[in-house]
């Protein structure tokens, strides 16, 4: 363990960081904002990658001249069609979908004691019942969830804050690891101030991630214990 604050929180993103659920979601999209709000739009996963799903939709809407006044208005019904769409389009077993390492590092983790939370852009509906289905719900002890703030960054404060009441955190922002798979997460990590661990399970290539200025960076979690060393596991 280096000479810095221990760790004492970890906030994992989900799509792409844990397990890939990208081509449901791409579906989704395309259907909530039609049936919602009455127009056709098309999610490109690479560009809005490491972006929260409120933040996608507005953008996406936006692009297509609906009012701001509108988009806001309907904004949770169209979260609703999504979450219909991305879990019909999903297996029972999500298991299969989770990248090579991550149900083992996890449990390790959890195994250990370690507080871990959740932190994506997706809104709860899917990401509870995508990481219910994936058999690694019970691993985090708090979470913040897409529909709960506007962008990474809010989420990430939210999940300190609910990890003094529910995880027993006592320490400081530099007591937190922060682990995602595009620039977006290293920044927001950066933005509070925390130690950040990219992941090229995503979009973007080690190169991409690396010029991010990422603390640690890892190809994928299959060798557990390089990744351990990374998130600074003891």
């Amino acid at each position: 363990m280096p000479s810095l604050p221990r760790p004492s929180l970890w906030l994992f993103d989900m799509d792409r960081t844990l397990i890939l659920l990208t081509d449901a979601y791409r579906v989704s999209y395309g259907e909530g904002i039609r049936r919602v709000y009455g127009v056709e739009a098309e999610m490109n996963p690479a560009r809005y990658a490491g972006r929260t799903q409120p933040e996608i939709v507005r953008m996406l809407v936006a692009e297509q001249g609906v009012p701001p006044e509108v988009i806001e208005a309907k904004l949770s019904q169209c979260f609703d069609v999504q979450s219909e769409v991305t879990l019909s389009l999903l297996e029972p077993d999500l298991r299969p979908r989770l990248f090579p390492g991550v149900a083992e590092l996890l449990t390790t983790m959890h195994a250990r004691g370690c507080a871990l939370g959740l932190v994506t852009g997706t809104v709860t509906a899917v990401a509870r019942e995508a990481m219910q289905r994936a058999g690694l719900w019970e691993c985090f002890c708090i979470t913040a969830l897409g529909e709960e703030g506007p962008d990474r960054v809010t989420l990430l404060r939210l999940a300190m804050q609910r990890a003094v009441a529910d995880c027993g955190f006592t320490g400081s922002v530099k007591n937190v690891v922060v682990v995602g798979d595009t620039p977006y997460d290293v920044a927001a990590g950066k933005a509070i101030g925390a130690r950040t661990v990219a992941v090229a399970n995503g979009h973007h290539s080690l190169e991409t991630l690396r010029a991010a200025g990422p603390d640690a960076l890892l190809p994928d979690f299959s060798d557990l214990e390089a990744s351990l060393r990374a998130l600074w596991v003891e």
